[in-house]
């Protein structure tokens, strides 16, 4: 079997220069993670968490960012550059500051006169090209240039002090150390200090002063310290894993050359990106041992065996996964991929049309059920679903042609036949108002 790399690239139409460097990485365990994170401090902001999106994007600088109001974007970089899972969670009790304070941030000349949801749309493009399928859980979502780091955008000063304000109460409300965001201060100061070319994307949209450090040491001087065991490991297995798959394999090999999780999590990477399927399975089988039913164990010994051709058994380990992580649609995607290419063609349709209901802004999931509703003749949901595909991808005249021969093809009132005449009214309604 062709071997199908874990990142994938998507190409993006984006229309907005300031930002068109936008990479978004997706992976159900990192996913999982930061959502483990922030959870207790969006409901410490009285937000309700699943109106929250949280975005992986893949820059290795240091930065976070909220955008579109509901949007919060964490880079790579910050995950792999945090030194303990508290430092990353003060972070997003900041941003969670300025998401519930609803800031604004400041555009420069290249996004004047657009809305912030215009900006949103633009850092999520349109895929147009599809280079590869989401494996092992990760997949990445790019584009062209960086946009922060130019100084895009921008909090105000007063903004700042505001969501270190709301940041610290947050913190204090969930029993968690705002030492972590002094340390990130403190770092970006130093950064600063020392090399005046060369600042941390942070630090350009999130104003720092001296004013606003000294407030957070003088809050934490009497905090006790506070350690999550749960969270530590899962922030050193998130940053093992970006680590894996980011880094060559010869540096990963390196760093993480101990027998701990992390390491063994790390090295099982570095052996796969290499197509070293017997050393990657050897490693995987290490943490089996210690963690049997660790859903995203599986899950990468799944991946590795479907793509050395062992599908049927690879199944299996995919359902100990979902099985761990139910809600998970990425793993649910994974299952119905890997159905479909057994042609087990029930089983494909009914895990994509989950994975659909739970990720409807996946436009690769109704490619494939595409596919799979091709493959049973059926005429009617072949055109719904890639209807849906191409609506997602803004081909609004394509996804009205699609949408009608689908209300033609389908049984009046069923529930197919509803949604294509749903999707029809919404496309017209969505030209009406251009």
């Amino acid at each position: 079997m062709k071997k199908i790399f874990a990142l994938f690239l998507v190409a993006f139409l984006l229309s907005t220069p300031a930002y068109a460097g936008i990479a978004l990485i997706r992976d159900a365990e990192i996913e999982k993670t930061l959502r483990d994170y922030s959870t207790p401090i969006f409901e410490a902001a009285g937000l309700n968490p699943d109106s929250i999106k949280i975005y992986l994007v893949n820059d290795k600088s240091l930065n976070a960012f909220v955008a579109g109001g509901m949007n919060l974007f964490i880079n790579t970089g910050l995950i792999t550059q945090s030194d303990d899972a508290n430092m990353l969670i003060g972070v997003i009790a900041h941003e969670t500051g300025h998401i519930s304070g609803g800031h604004i941030i400041k555009r420069g000349n290249e996004l004047e006169g657009l809305s912030m949801q215009t900006a949103l749309s633009a850092i999520l493009g349109a895929a147009v090209t599809v280079a590869g399928l989401p494996d092992a859980g990760m997949a990445i979502i790019t584009g062209g240039q960086h946009v922060a780091e130019r100084g895009f955008l921008q909090y105000s000063r007063s903004q700042e002090v505001a969501a270190d304000q709301s940041g610290l109460k947050y913190l204090k409300q969930t029993r968690q150390s705002a030492k972590g965001l002094l340390k990130l201060m403190q770092i970006l100061r130093r950064d600063h200090t020392l090399n005046y070319d060369v600042v941390d994307p942070y630090a350009i949209s999130h104003p720092l002063t001296q004013e606003r450090v000294a407030h957070i040491r003088s809050y934490v001087e009497d905090e006790k310290d506070v350690v999550n065991d749960k969270f530590e490991m899962a922030h050193k297995r998130m940053v093992a894993k970006l680590d894996g798959f980011m880094d060559k394999p010869q540096l990963t090999m390196q760093k993480y050359s101990d027998e701990s999780i992390p390491s063994i999590y790390a090295r099982s990477i570095a052996y796969y990106l290499q197509s070293d399927a017997d050393n990657a399975l050897a490693e995987v089988d290490k943490l089996l041992a210690q963690e049997p039913d660790d859903p995203f164990f599986n899950e990468f010994k799944g991946q590795i065996l479907f793509e050395n051709g062992h599908i049927d058994e690879s199944i299996g380990y995919y359902n100990k996964a979902l099985a761990g992580y139910p809600d998970s649609a990425i793993f649910q995607f994974e299952l119905g991929k890997i159905h479909l290419a057994a042609n087990n063609l029930d089983e494909a349709i009914d895990y994509l049309n989950k994975a659909a209901a739970s990720d409807t802004k996946n436009d690769q999931t109704w490619r494939l059920l595409a596919t799979a509703y091709g493959k049973k003749n059926n005429t009617g949901m072949l055109n719904l679903t890639l209807a849906e595909e191409a609506n997602i991808l803004g081909k609004k005249d394509e996804a009205l042609n699609y949408a009608k021969i689908a209300k033609q093809a389908l049984e009046d009132n069923s529930a197919g036949w509803v949604r294509a005449n749903d999707l029809i009214s919404e496309i017209k309604y969505g030209k009406a108002k251009e």
